[in-house]
């Protein structure tokens, strides 16, 4: 009882750093001893240990349950959703449009950028390009300025003026036919309908369709309605008919989470939200990119968070390691945070190694070498569905589920879309001009059948490779009168059929995390940049959204200015090596460096501190906390080299200090 005692004494006193130091003497105890001689009783110093080890242990329980319902925003079980927090109104905010300065409209694509910034982060085009414009409307029209975003002749100027484009990226003539379909809300449902103002006299006569993942009569099977888009209005019609009829009751193999889902597919209802108030998604989509993006943060954000999910990868295996342990924990990805571990690496996950994992698994999953998706230079480098794939619904199920995760994590991939692929996932009208977007080269001779005649070319409705169009395709000529049919069937072959079940692998993919009716919000360009954020990087924005620690602090050390000479002197491909080695990601969000998050979610702006030379000469990178530490160099040359090595050498993995 005495050894007992007097290790309890020890561990009271270990426990709090300003106790005084008990010497290891041997407390004597007197069975004779009374309470009257004024020394505590052993029975009170038990109950005076249980107490203290009570509340402790009270104290220790609070602050775990408080880590798991605040971790990431997340809401404890049984709890209403958390407020959203202060700090996330910084996308919304722009310390530039604050001082006076004012934003500029891309005239390519009428979407809003910052003051300062030379390129639109939507399409890429320059400000050179808007500003050229911007004055012949001048010219035609005095008063007039395209920097105005509500400039009501906006997009007649740009379907009169970007028709005489012929150096158009293909990002940029998808970006310009963004507001080609809107979905419009009429008493019968919602419907697709063409902006008269751009279209063209090809894309009025070009009939458009639609593709929708539904699921099929029979159990666990899954199919893609190819539909007109003029039927859709006729179905949507019908539908609102019969929405007074008791909803059929779902298919057996059917989570629970999805009936209400599928009872909106089956009443002809444009999927909403799963959420307990109605939202009206037009008029959201309607609203500035910036609000967008805050109301998807915080409806990806709602509900319950559960405990960490742990996975744990090969480098050299990331994809068969990260695809079984997601088959492994399911739908509960959707809520739980992710807790990444690189086998053979000393590192503990904060948000750095997560990023990194997004990084390393992206660049594979969507390379070519992997044969899941094509980059082809005629489609301008966009991913793809390889249509040569082959049977692969499991990696193509995953690659689904692992941007739906990265959507709702907020992290950017360093992966560029195909065009006609964000259709899909959007469930946007496709048209023959989307035939571009997969194969440049084939749309030129296509759009020359569409435009003459081509009985001098001997077509049939077959396709290389032995495919038919029709039942005995091969043995039908393409003449003037059936040439739309015999394109219409080209388009649909190309978009849908020639790579349907891996592209019904990958709906189900998103679906299994994420509701795809949250994303109809945006349109497919500014999707594109949700998904893959910034890739050009801007050094004016770089500083204004960077702070300064121990030495560097105020930033007007000489290494600070030598630094962001350095910066100035990388070309993009440099600055994005530098981006990812001290923040674990290449992308940027899509508001910049203003967006960048640290191990709670919360922002967490890029920091440069200062390393006593003692400790060397290479620069040291803490990417859960966007954070890059430099020596005090002693000359420019001397930074430059040591930063040049860092980023270029293929150093991968962490370790701790």
């Amino acid at each position: 009882m005495v050894m007992l005692e007097y290790v309890v004494l020890v561990l009271i006193g270990a426990s709090d750093a300003r106790a005084p130091t008990l010497r290891p003497t041997t407390i004597p105890f007197d069975e004779n001893s009374s309470d009257d001689e004024g020394q505590p009783s052993f029975v009170q110093g038990y109950v005076f240990v249980m107490v203290i080890a009570l509340v402790l242990f009270c104290g220790c329980a609070c602050l775990s349950a408080n880590t798991v319902q605040f971790e990431r925003g997340g809401a404890s079980a049984g709890a209403a959703p958390q407020e959203e927090a202060p700090d996330r109104l910084v996308l919304l905010r722009d310390s530039l449009v604050e001082s006076g300065e004012s934003v500029w409209v891309c005239f390519v694509c009428a979407f809003e950028n910052k003051p300062r910034s030379s390129i639109c982060a939507l399409c890429g085009a320059t400000y050179e390009l808007t500003k050229t414009f911007d004055d012949r409307i001048r010219k035609k029209a005095p008063g007039v300025s395209m920097e105005d975003p509500l400039l009501p002749l906006d997009l007649r100027a740009q379907s009169f003026v970007i028709g005489r484009l012929n150096e158009l990226t293909l990002r940029q003539k998808g970006a310009a036919r963004r507001h080609v379909w809107r979905r419009k809300r009429r008493r019968d449902g919602l419907a697709w309908e063409r902006e008269a103002a751009l279209q063209t006299s090809q894309s009025r006569e070009s009939l458009a369709y639609v593709a929708k993942l539904e699921e099929a009569d029979d159990d666990d099977d899954w199919r893609i309605r190819w539909s007109v888009v003029a039927d859709v209005d006729d179905a949507l019609a019908t539908a609102a008919a019969a929405a007074a009829a008791p909803p059929a009751p779902p298919p057996r193999s059917m989570p629970p989470s999805r009936w209400r889902c599928w009872q909106r597919q089956q009443t002809g209802e444009l999927a909403r939200p799963l959420l307990e108030e109605e939202l009206d998604l037009e008029a959201v989509a309607a609203r500035p990119f910036k609000e967008k993006q805050v109301w998807f943060e915080r409806q990806t954000k709602r509900g319950d968070k559960g405990r960490p999910v742990t996975i744990e990868v090969r480098r050299d295996h990331v994809v068969q390691d990260s695809m079984r342990r997601f088959e492994q924990v399911g739908s509960r990805l959707s809520r739980c945070p992710l807790r990444i571990r690189f086998r053979g690496e000393v590192a503990i996950d904060a948000g750095g190694v997560e990023r990194e994992w997004f990084d390393v698994l992206a660049r594979q999953l969507f390379s070519s070498q992997l044969g899941l998706f094509e980059s082809r230079r005629e489609a301008g480098y966009a991913a793809n569905i390889s249509p040569t794939a082959g049977d692969k619904s499991r990696l193509f199920r995953f690659a689904g589920r692992f941007v739906a995760k990265a959507l709702r994590e907020q992290i950017p991939l360093p992966v560029s879309l195909a065009l006609p692929l964000l259709k899909h996932v959007l469930s946007v009208p496709l048209s023959f001009s989307d035939l571009e977007f997969v194969d440049a080269e084939s749309f030129q001779s296509y759009a020359w059948i569409r435009d003459n005649d081509p009985n001098p070319l001997q077509l049939d409705f077959s396709l290389d490779a032995g495919v038919e169009l029709v039942p005995g395709g091969s043995r039908v000529a393409v003449t003037r009168e059936n040439k739309s049919e015999y394109l219409a069937l080209v388009l649909k072959y190309r978009v849908l059929d020639s790579i349907k079940p891996q592209l019904i692998a990958f709906l189900r993919g998103i679906d299994d995390l994420l509701d795809r009716s949250l994303l109809t919000i945006f349109d497919y360009q500014e999707l594109q940049l949700v998904v893959g954020g910034l890739s050009d990087i801007d050094v004016d924005d770089w500083k204004r959204h960077t702070r300064y620690l121990g030495a560097f602090a105020g930033g007007r050390h000489p290494v600070v200015h030598m630094f962001w000479r350095c910066v100035e002197s990388f070309d993009n491909t440099e600055r994005a090596r530098l981006c990812q080695f001290a923040t674990g990601a290449s992308q940027l969000p899509p508001s910049g460096f203003k967006a960048l998050v640290g191990e709670d979610g919360r922002y967490c702006a890029f920091t440069l501190a200062s390393l006593p030379r003692s400790l060397g000469v290479w620069p040291r990178a803490h990417t859960c906390f966007n954070r890059l530490d430099l020596p005090i160099y002693a000359s420019y040359e001397e930074l430059h080299s040591y930063l040049s090595l860092s980023i270029h050498l293929e150093v991968v993995g962490f370790t701790m200090e």
